[in-house]
């Protein structure tokens, strides 16, 4: 019996590219999927004009700072998390 099921988002917004973060892809569906299995993944980080992508938790940087001279060359995909019930209330009548 199925009782729910997750749906994954993520909304691009301006980032600056960072070296480091927990995991890197070839790819941004690869990225979404890898950080859609792990608990501790916000989003990932795409490096202008690139394919690759990195994986970020939540206390990694990937904002640009406050000072003026840094200027976004990257998009960071922040993942966002729905979850859905079926069936629930079937079992709720019952």
């Amino acid at each position: 019996m199925n009782l729910f099921q997750f749906k994954f988002s993520f909304a691009p917004e301006p980032a600056c590219d960072h070296t480091g973060g927990v995991l890197e892809g070839e790819s941004p569906h690869q990225c979404a999927t890898a950080c859609a299995m792990l608990g501790n993944c916000v989003g990932f980080v795409r490096p202008a004009g690139g394919l690759d992508c990195v994986l970020h938790r939540a206390d990694d940087d990937h904002g640009c700072g406050s000072d003026a001279t840094h200027t976004s060359d990257a998009t960071f995909y922040k993942r966002t998390v729905d979850m859905r019930f079926e069936g629930l209330s079937d079992l709720l009548s019952s």
